[in-house]
């Protein structure tokens, strides 16, 4: 499990309440389908499931994407290995395949994709994303903006994530020492006596993610909110260099 506690006394305060309210809503959009959404009258991908995972001894899974927009829509689908040194890395992988790799859907259409591993099963959870890019019309002119998804993908054995944050600085180093990614649903943090939001970040396991305070000052507490719905403290480590 994470190395964390549950953030009771926050949630009796006034500012605890008002990310509990925010949390709530968080885990609703936290659980409905990946969206985009193109220009009004256009076309409106939704994917589903959000989070991809094969099963024990299961070389395959599928998404499902759907349009309901008035338009088709052409995108390429992509599978990408997923790292984490300090930032997120995505680098191509001859480890999965996703078929079909480009579709043209249609307004109201859905399309199944389906993802397998080529090789032998990890002895460790891997993590991969799963990218949809849209393509450019064709005899479109001017400038067009192109939108794409990232579905995250996980393979092999998940274990408990550890995850402990040290600060130096404006920089938060979350370091996950568990072998399984952690998921830390609208992560905030506590500078001079006020939350403010850090957004969804995951921590793949063995792993290192930074991010970027929004102001100076000394982090006096992390929360998140969990797959559960429980606001969830995360400690902080002045140890870990």
């Amino acid at each position: 499990m994470l190395r964390s506690r549950p953030e009771r006394s926050a949630l009796r305060s006034r500012t605890g309440r008002r990310f509990l309210h925010g949390a709530l809503l968080g885990l609703l959009t936290l659980g409905a389908p990946v969206a985009a959404q193109g220009a009004p009258g256009s076309f409106a991908l939704t994917v589903s499931p959000t989070t991809l995972t094969l099963a024990p001894g299961a070389r395959t899974v599928s998404v499902t994407v759907s349009n309901s927009g008035t338009q088709p829509v052409v995108f390429s689908a992509q599978l990408l290995r997923w790292t984490q040194s300090g930032t997120d890395a995505l680098n191509t992988t001859p480890d999965m395949i996703v078929a079909p790799a480009q579709v043209t859907l249609p307004a109201g259409g859905r399309q199944v994709l389906r993802l397998a591993r080529l090789g032998a099963p990890p002895t460790g959870q891997q993590a991969y994303r799963l990218l949809l890019t849209q393509q450019p019309a064709s005899g479109g002119t001017g400038v067009q903006t192109l939108l794409r998804l990232s579905v995250p993908l996980f393979d092999g054995p998940r274990g408990e994530p550890q995850v402990q944050a040290r600060q130096q600085g404006r920089v938060l180093t979350l370091h996950n020492t568990g072998s399984g990614h952690a998921k830390l649903g609208a992560l905030e943090a506590q500078l001079a006596g006020n939350w403010v939001p850090l957004g969804l970040t995951y921590v793949l396991p063995g792993a290192q993610r930074t991010l970027t305070l929004p102001a100076e000052g000394t982090v006096t507490g992390l929360r998140y909110l969990a797959d559960d719905g429980r606001v969830t403290g995360l400690p902080l480590d002045p140890d870990r260099p």
